[in-house]
């Protein structure tokens, strides 16, 4: 078998991964060349210190396998590391690599406080025990953030990322309280899943600058759909929670909104497709499709209008929504 090989990522990210099986001199001469994006340093190597001659061509660790964290504070160039389901022994605070920016987590979870890096930009992590975001309360660059399947209670903590534009909350079972999100006034993207213990979300209306807002939240209820008119900038939202009373007009006079899906209270009569056109269309803005769905827990409906003109390129909603939009490699 090589100890030293390439392959390349698909999909949206085509990186070259350069992977180290054995350490020997084909390994030393790869390490040279510039041909390649992240380096993938195999168990055969042990730990990270081999690379530590070779640590200025080091700026992102893919999945590394070794057992041992021995070395990696000596590879002061890494600016992203993506981990795999393990990570190497003994612990190692992360807050040691100044240049360190995107931090991803594949399976393996990490000491919440080697999260609070100054420099951090972009977080991706699993299964974290934290019950608010008070522990970044030092990464103030972060732009980029995903916690899935976390134990938050609450969004406290908030305040502190004042740089945060895109952030994911996803089978938040534990969330109760989001109050903390209206301090992230920058925020564009937002999404809250599987929000089994919250009940309000109108903290949410003062996020100005939101282009994309879902929320599913099956036992919170909120008043009607006015709050929108706050949200100038919104294109899509999807809102699994119930609305008690709806103002069609909202929808019509927005003047960005182009998708939406929203659940009204049950028993509520959904008026039919000429009337609700009538409504919707009254202000100028044509409507591509409507599709209702009256087996819902609650009568739902998907309202599709004519995408605003200076957007390039528009998505449907559902295009939007669980990975982050935002590039890894854009925060590096």
């Amino acid at each position: 078998m090589m100890s030293v090989d390439t392959f390349t990522l698909s999909g949206k990210e085509a990186s070259v991964i350069l992977r180290l099986f054995e350490w020997d001199d084909a390994c030393r001469e790869a390490l040279k060349q510039s041909a390649y994006d992240a380096i993938e340093p195999k168990s055969a190597l042990g730990s990270f210190e081999p690379l530590a001659d070779f640590s200025g061509h080091v700026h992102w660790l893919y999945y590394p396998d070794v057992e041992s964290s021995a070395g990696l504070e000596t590879l002061i160039a890494v600016r992203r590391i993506t981990f795999g389901d393990e990570l190497p022994q003994p612990e190692f605070d992360l807050r040691k690599l100044p240049q360190l920016r995107v931090l991803e987590f594949r399976g393996a979870v990490p000491d919440a406080r080697h999260l609070n890096h100054p420099r951090l930009r972009y977080l991706e992590v699993e299964d974290l025990k934290a019950a608010n975001l008070a522990f970044l309360a030092e990464a103030k660059e972060l732009g980029a953030m995903s916690l899935r399947r976390c134990a938050l209670t609450s969004l406290k903590g908030c305040e502190a990322l004042g740089g945060l534009r895109e952030l994911r909350l996803l089978g938040a079972k534990k969330l109760e309280d989001i109050s903390g999100v209206g301090a992230a006034s920058e925020i564009e993207i937002l999404e809250i899943a599987g929000a089994k213990s919250l009940r309000d979300m109108s903290a949410i209306h003062s996020l100005g600058k939101l282009r994309y807002l879902f929320v599913e939240a099956e036992e919170s209820s909120q008043a009607g759909l006015a709050w929108l008119a706050n949200l100038p900038h919104l294109e899509c939202a999807g809102l699994w929670l119930e609305t008690t009373e709806v103002d069609w007009s909202v929808l019509a006079r927005h003047p960005r909104l182009y998708d939406i899906v929203f659940f009204a209270h049950a028993g509520f009569e959904l008026p039919d497709d000429e009337a609700l056109l009538s409504v919707l269309q009254a202000h100028g803005k044509r409507v591509l499709k409507v599709t209702r769905f009256p087996k819902a827990r609650r009568p739902g409906i998907r309202i599709e209008f004519d995408p605003p003109a200076d957007l390039a390129a528009p998505k449907p909603l559902h295009a939007y929504q669980t990975n982050l939009l935002t590039p890894p490699a854009s925060l590096v």
